[in-house]
């Protein structure tokens, strides 16, 4: 999450100095700080400059190496070592006491606080992701059922006096939806900007940020980006509307 938040903080910093160029470049920078915000681990290779994972560390290898080794005593010579002979007679047998074990087996107090904060935050943060899937779940059952009296049009295209807005609606075959009664000028030029949608396979790129906002929701800065990535899809179709028209 932290170097999500560093690379959605540089592409702010650089849509300002990229605000000629096409919108295209912004979207893919905002394809890479969604792929980076939803890989949790970090790849490391050999190359890189830090392989902490891949190599040993060295002093660890060399403490081992350096640790003095107790002698080996052969076995010919082991028998010639003689215990010097103890008289009984003179000294009294020592009686060891032994240890009273008691019976009841040790228990370990663990912290509670520490669990019980952890199990919180987890269930907010499960609470917070489910709310946003199903809130999303949630609009797009009632906007199917607004769009059920919708008219086929032409192919792709379907108008309904239940809407305000034209929008782009489905992902394997997604469908145009138009606000019926549109003027014929304004009509060609929407049906242009959500043909241009369809074409861009946009509904792919809004699904991916809908998951990033799931998982990361408690972060201020993905929401805004989230917003701006809206806004830079949207100013990408309006410049493929306009290069295509004479």
């Amino acid at each position: 999450g932290l170097m999500g938040s560093v690379m959605i903080l540089a592409v702010l910093l650089a849509r300002p100095l990229l605000r000629k160029a096409p919108r295209n470049i912004t979207c893919l920078l905002w394809l890479l700080v969604a792929l980076r915000l939803l890989i949790p681990f970090q790849l490391e290779s050999p190359l890189s400059l830090q392989p902490w994972s891949i190599t040993e560390p060295i002093g660890i290898t060399q403490m081992t190496q350096e640790l003095p080794q107790e002698p080996i005593i052969d076995a010919p010579q082991a028998s010639l070592i003689q215990e010097p002979e103890v008289n009984s007679q003179t000294q009294p047998p020592i009686i060891e006491s032994q240890p009273t074990i008691d019976p009841q087996p040790i228990t370990k107090t663990l912290p509670v606080h520490s669990f019980s904060l952890e199990n919180l935050c987890v269930f907010l943060w499960i609470a917070g992701c489910s709310s946003i899937l199903l809130y999303a779940v949630i609009s797009l059952v009632i906007l199917q059922y607004r769009l059920q009296d919708a008219v086929r049009s032409e192919e792709g295209v379907w108008e309904s006096d239940r809407i305000v807005d034209a929008f782009l609606l489905g992902y394997w075959k997604p469908r145009i939806y138009l606000p019926a009664g549109l003027p014929h000028q304004d009509r060609e030029l929407i049906l242009c900007h959500e043909r241009a949608h369809k074409s861009r396979a946009d509904q792919w790129w809004k699904l991916l940020g809908l998951v990033c906002l799931s998982v990361h929701w408690f972060n201020p800065l993905v929401w805004l980006g989230y917003w701006l990535m809206c806004r830079d899809i949207e100013d990408a179709c309006d410049e493929k509307v306009i290069k295509s028209m004479n």
